[in-house]
């Protein structure tokens, strides 16, 4: 998720001083918000392309919230 994150071009907005709390923000927000799409992506290791429009979006949904 994080690599997924990070090659979209989600963090190139974020200071590097915040890149490392921002990406532990991120997954915390994914498994609190999202637990069903992070535990498909985790068990399966793989990213149909309805998890990938799901986390997309999810990962969306976080930047909006500035939480980090």
């Amino acid at each position: 998720m994080t690599l997924f994150a990070a090659n979209n071009g989600h963090f190139d907005d974020i200071d590097i001083k915040q890149a490392l709390g921002a990406e532990k923000a991120m997954r915390e927000f994914l498994r609190a918000k999202h637990a069903a799409l992070v535990e498909r992506i985790e068990s399966t290791k793989d990213l149909s392309k309805d998890d990938e429009a799901a986390l997309e979006a999810a990962i969306r949904e976080f930047k909006k919230s500035g939480a980090y």
